[in-house]
């Protein structure tokens, strides 16, 4: 009831709730799916990896996305694609990091499908 409350609330305002989980398992590339300290991880079938970060706040996000952009890639290729989410970076075809509003996802494809893995992931993202 209070999160019903809550939703009705920010939606009220104007205000997005945040993320809160993601299932990652009921993307049909994943093959494995595990924790990590900051939110799920999956391995992909054919090569590659999922990374999620859940954060308490946007702010911690916008952190969170500034420090995998540093370190994810040595360099980060050109957007082939106009990328998604409230910041990105990356071609979009291998190499996706996408924050939209407290979540960032890394996603490294060696199929050439990050972006629609990236979107994939992004709606299966779920608030309380």
């Amino acid at each position: 009831m209070m999160a019903l409350l809550f939703l009705l609330t920010a939606t009220a305002l104007g205000t997005p709730p945040q993320w809160s989980g993601v299932d990652l398992a009921s993307i049909p590339e994943v093959t494995d799916v595990s924790q990590g300290p900051n939110g799920p991880r999956a391995s992909l079938a054919g090569g590659g990896l999922i990374r999620v970060h859940i954060a308490p706040t946007e702010l911690a996000a916008e952190t969170a996305f500034d420090g995998e952009h540093r370190t994810a890639a040595t360099t980060w290729p050109p957007p082939q694609t106009a990328l998604p989410g409230d910041q990105a970076a990356g071609d979009g075809t291998s190499l996706l990091l996408v924050r939209d509003r407290n979540v960032v996802v890394f996603v490294r494809d060696l199929n050439g499908k990050a972006d629609q893995l990236a979107e994939s992931v992004r709606a299966r993202l779920t608030h309380e």
